[in-house]
Parts: C-alpha cells; structure tokens; sequence
C-alpha cells in the first residue's frame, strides 16, 4: 500500500512536470494547425531583432532569442519570421528560436523556466523550431500574452532545404 502511494506521488509529479515543460501546452491542451512556409512567402517578415545566441552541446545546434514589437505578434508574420531565421540557418542539422516580445526578456528568457519571472513568461510569443533529423519543421504559438498556457502548434511540414555551408 505504500509503494502504490508513493507511486502514484512520483506519478503525478511527473505528470505535473510534462504539463508545464516547454511546449506540452501546445500539443496536450492547444490547438493544432497545418500551414506551410511556401504560403507566407508573399508576407513581409516583421523587423526583428536578435538578441541572444548560442549552441547546445549535446546536439550541436544554434538557440536564438529575437525580439519584436508587441504589435507585430500576428499569426501570419510570426510564421514568416520563423520560416525567413529557418531558410538563414538551414545549413544547420537542427534549430531553435525563441520569439519575444521585449527585448529584456529575451536576453534573459530561460527555455527551462528557471528564474523566468511571470513578465518574462507572458514575453514569450512563439518558439519556431526545425529538425533534419525528423524532416520536420514548425511553430508553436499564442497569440494573446495574457492567456500563457494557450498555444497552437502550427506543423509546418518538411524542414527547410539544406544550403551548403
């Protein structure tokens, strides 16, 4: 009886922890769309800023935070941004972009939720991501910063052709 308690504690913890990773909002609780990069190639991409760069050690691979204005958070133009940074890097194997709406969140936005206050939380837009090893590409997104566990997972089909480095 009090090995089924305990694991049912590590249970729901674990559950706990899924629910509020990085983007299961998007696919266990938001909605899930299909666009594609050729479709938003007339738009024009929304200024942007880069803020912040690194890459991962395990998979080599480039992290960016960008920030944009508030009012340029349109689900279209976030598409456009995503897949323009996408086309930039796709000499790469994999990438990630973290998409902000304010500058000082993005450079000290953390992907682990570690220290995020709730301001800088709210500041996270859209994360677009692309991975050669799935052949993959897409976005998740919110479109109202005051709603942060409402995300729309955008599958934006194949991922980028790779250019010659």
């Amino acid at each position: 009886m009090r090995l089924t308690g305990v694991f049912f504690f590590v249970l729901t913890e674990l559950m706990l922890a899924m629910t509020l990773s990085r983007y299961s909002n998007s696919q266990a609780h938001g909605e899930i769309q299909k666009e594609s990069c050729g479709n938003v190639d007339s738009i024009s991409v929304v200024p942007y800023r880069l803020v912040r760069q690194w890459r991962t050690d395990v998979q080599p691979m480039p992290v960016l935070f960008v920030s944009v204005k508030r009012g340029d958070i349109k689900r279209e133009s976030i598409i456009a941004l995503g897949c323009h940074v996408g086309e930039k890097y796709s000499s790469e194997n994999a990438l990630d972009l973290y998409i902000l709406d304010n500058e000082h969140a993005a450079q000290i936005y953390s992907p682990a939720h570690e220290g995020n206050s709730g301001e800088t939380e709210r500041s996270l837009r859209a994360v677009y991501e692309f991975s050669r090893e799935k052949d993959q590409q897409w976005l998740d997104w919110r479109s109202d910063a005051d709603h942060p566990s409402k995300w729309t997972h955008i599958d934006l089909g194949k991922a980028p052709m790779a250019r010659k480095r």
